[in-house]
């Protein structure tokens, strides 16, 4: 008899049975008893590696909550591991095949294994559930309606998105609720090798606005990342001058108000920038990088 959880009230036998209890309060045996020796839900959300692989070999099979069983909040064990970034368990999970990866929780906001991993960081545990053929991505809920390559992309995960662009199934275009796409999450966070892999897709349009009008550009250059503002000055269907619905600034305005001298020089070695595009408070590049003190970039600015 394995035990893994230490109780305050010994375990007892009762009559009639071969399982060992232990009573959750006062009062006779009843059903509100549990075993808690074989409650894989409730070793799964505690990352306990060691107690999950008995609960799932085969010589018991009667656990209070199996494989695929929930708990009272809904939840299934592959969905703790997943939450917590358990990927020894989520691992030992998934490769049964009585184990759904798409189960969703009923108890709070409907997500799926794949999204609590997704939405956790825990990138490990996304690349296995992809590994599965019967994974359906659109089921995915994450944050702010984003998808799961929406996640992948900005977390810099290269092996999730490649994975992802592989399948028939999924859209590298589908925006947030904010209107951002994959492609401004990747360049918004320097991701280069995810940006290169989304400019390659023939459906990815790389000048794609969000609902403040800040497109991969602007994000790349208002933060700096030059190695992204490159590639997508590379691109012809790239527009440069494009500013934003709410200040008006472009990423040459951005980048002078940074006062990033590479990527005002990028942008202007460009050929087509404009300098005198004015911003909400009538500030023009050049005005924005004098009022910051950036001199070097008002001379490249000038030149």
């Amino acid at each position: 008899m394995f035990r893994f959880f230490k109780h305050r009230l010994p375990a007892r036998k009762f009559k009639n049975s071969s399982s060992t209890e232990t009573p959750v309060g006062p009062g006779r045996p009843s059903r509100a008893w549990v075993r808690t020796d074989y409650n894989l839900a409730s070793v799964s959300s505690k990352g306990r590696k060691f107690g999950v692989r008995p609960v799932l070999g085969k010589r018991r099979t009667d656990w209070t909550l199996g494989n695929t069983e929930r708990d009272t909040y809904g939840w299934t064990p592959l969905l703790w591991a997943a939450k917590f970034g358990y990927e020894g368990i989520a691992k030992m999970l998934l490769n049964r095949e009585d184990v759904n990866p798409n189960t969703m929780e009923t108890f709070d906001d409907e997500e799926t294994p794949l999204s609590q991993a997704a939405k956790g960081g825990h990138e490990g545990i996304v690349n296995r559930l992809l590994e599965r053929e019967d994974i359906n991505i659109d089921q995915a809920l994450a944050l702010y309606d984003g998808t799961v390559l929406f996640y992948a992309a900005r977390e810099g995960w290269e092996v999730a998105v490649k994975i992802l662009l592989e399948r028939g199934d999924v859209n590298p275009d589908e925006v947030d609720s904010c209107g951002q796409t994959p492609l401004a999450s990747a360049a918004a966070c320097g991701h280069g090798g995810i940006v290169k892999m989304l400019l390659k897709q023939e459906n990815v349009n790389p000048d794609q606005a969000d609902t403040d009008g800040r497109t991969p550009l602007w994000w790349a250059a208002q933060i700096g990342h030059e190695g992204v503002v490159k590639m997508l000055l590379d691109r012809e269907d790239v527009n440069p001058n494009k500013a934003d619905t709410e200040y008006n600034l472009t990423p040459l305005s951005w980048a002078a108000w940074r006062g990033n001298e590479g990527v005002v020089k990028m942008l202007l070695g460009r050929g087509g920038v404009l300098t005198t595009i004015p911003d909400r408070d009538n500030q023009t590049s050049l005005s924005l990088a004098l009022s910051r003190g950036h001199y070097g970039v008002a001379k490249i600015i000038l030149d």
